[in-house]
């Protein structure tokens, strides 16, 4: 009796700490999904975004990730990456796109600096007929020179 009591605890403490892994794509959760539109594309590209720079950009997998500098520190900003339908004839192919934050009313002055993730799947999805075929490049705004780009797998 004893060792089928001291087998089922021991069971259910390797249950548990399998059940509490870190799941490797939680980070992917708390990303951002990009937009693909280029009414939204056109209707912000001509809209100042004050202040607001890229400091760095890398993507691992699907996943974007923005080191960017804004005036702020009054209110949350809220920052949407919006990509273009289509891509350029160039080779590799790229893909235009505008960073932008959604804050009009903070009125504070510091420099800030955030990170931010976003979720490059929908790409995935929309160009999926260039799968294999060719890197491409994602096109996002800089300061200097005028566009970062980042080579990016369609799977």
């Amino acid at each position: 009796m004893k060792k089928a009591l001291y087998l089922m605890l021991l069971l259910s403490g390797a249950i548990i700490l399998v059940g509490c892994e870190e799941d490797p794509n939680q980070e992917v959760i708390d990303a951002i999904p990009v937009v693909i539109d280029d009414s939204l594309l056109s209707a912000y590209y001509d809209i100042p975004q004050d202040g607001l720079a890229i400091e760095e950009a890398e993507i691992e997998k699907n996943l974007l990730r923005l080191t960017a500098s804004y005036i702020g520190g009054c209110q949350q900003h809220e920052f949407s990456l919006i990509f273009s339908t289509g891509n350029t004839e160039s080779i590799p192919p790229g893909l235009f796109s505008i960073f932008i934050q959604r804050d009009k009313v903070d009125t504070c002055n510091t420099a800030m600096t955030d990170e931010v993730l976003f979720d490059l799947s929908p790409l995935q999805e929309r160009f999926w007929y260039l799968a294999g075929l060719v890197t491409i490049t994602i096109m996002i705004p800089g300061s200097d020179p005028p566009y970062i780009g980042l080579e990016y797998e369609i799977e």
